[in-house]
C-alpha cells in the first residue's frame, strides 16, 4: 500500500474507515472500523511514523518525509512531504480492500502551491490492479479511481481548487 504517492504538501492527517463514518469517528475515536490511522503529534523533524489503529500496520518512510511544526491540523505537528521522492508505505492488507460495503477515507491536506498534480494515496499490487486518489492542476479536479486487470471500473472526479496554505 502506498499511503501517499509523491507529494508536495505541507501536511497530512489520515484516517481510513471500513464502515460509514459514525458520529464517534467524527470526534476522532479509534475503533475496530478504523483500518489505518497515521497522525502527527510529535516533535519537529521526527522521522518516525506509526499506525495508531488497532491493526498497527507498520509504516515505512521514504525521502525526507518528516513531522513539522510549521503547520499543524491536530496536535503539535503535521506530516511534511516536499515533492521530491517523499512518501509513506505499508504492506498490502485485506484491511485496505474496497469490497462492496460502505467505507470512508478521511484526510486533510495543506498545499503550499497548486502548480502540479498531487497524488494523495493509492493501494494495489501493481499499476494494473490498484485504486487511489489524486488532484490535477490542469483540470482542477480531484479524482478517485479503481483499476482491475488493466480495466478501469471506477473513475469519479469533482471540481476542486485547493486554497494554498489552508487545511
Amino acid at each position: 500500500v502506498s499511503v501517499f504517492g509523491v507529494l508536495a504538501i505541507v501536511g497530512v492527517y489520515f484516517f481510513w474507515f471500513s464502515s460509514p463514518l459514525k458520529s464517534a469517528q467524527v470526534s476522532g475515536e479509534n475503533d475496530e472500523y478504523t483500518k489505518l490511522l497515521i497522525s502527527s503529534d510529535t516533535t519537529d523533524g521526527n522521522q518516525g511514523f506509526s499506525d495508531s489503529s488497532v491493526y498497527r500496520h507498520p509504516i515505512n518512510r521514504y525521502g525526507d518525509t518528516h513531522h513539522e511544526t510549521d503547520q499543524e491540523k491536530f496536535g503539535a505537528t503535521s506530516i511534511q512531504f516536499d515533492g521530491t521522492g517523499d512518501y509513506l508505505t505499508c504492506a498490502d492488507s485485506a484491511d485496505f480492500d474496497l469490497g462492496t460495503g460502505d467505507f470512508t477515507i478521511r484526510f486533510w491536506v495543506n498545499f503550499p502551491n497548486v502548480s502540479a498534480t498531487r497524488y494523495l494515496f493509492s493501494q494495489g499490487s501493481d499499476v494494473n490492479n490498484r485504486w487511489g486518489c489524486y488532484w490535477t492542476y490542469n483540470s482542477t479536479e480531484v479524482h478517485f479511481f479503481a483499476i482491475n486487470s488493466s480495466t478501469t471500473y471506477l473513475s469519479e472526479s469533482d471540481s476542486w481548487t485547493p486554497t494554498t496554505n489552508v487545511w
